[in-house]
């Protein structure tokens, strides 16, 4: 049975995380759930990513507790078509 998902092109959910890491820069998975009102990030950027988006991971650790937390960075968007149309609409 092939994996479901959602598409960019129609699901707000996603295009509220494609928004925020089009800016290409580091986010948390605290922070992408906080700013787009989500949960399942990293179910969230496996969507986006099936859809051809380029978006890293890393983990780090706090200095302080040692805890992990996981950034995410879009590095290519999704095809072109789609990126100008996502960002044309949250301008």
């Amino acid at each position: 049975m092939p994996i479901r998902y959602a598409k960019l092109s129609k699901s707000d959910r996603l295009q509220r995380v494609y928004r925020l890491l089009a800016d290409g820069e580091e986010h948390s998975t605290l922070e992408i759930s906080i700013r787009c009102g989500v949960v399942a990030v990293s179910a969230i950027i496996s969507e986006i990513r099936i859809q051809g988006a380029d978006i890293t991971c890393r983990q780090t650790r706090s200095a302080e507790t040692g805890a992990r937390r996981w950034l995410y960075r879009m590095v290519n968007p999704a095809a072109a078509e789609i990126h100008a149309q996502l960002l044309e609409e949250a301008a």
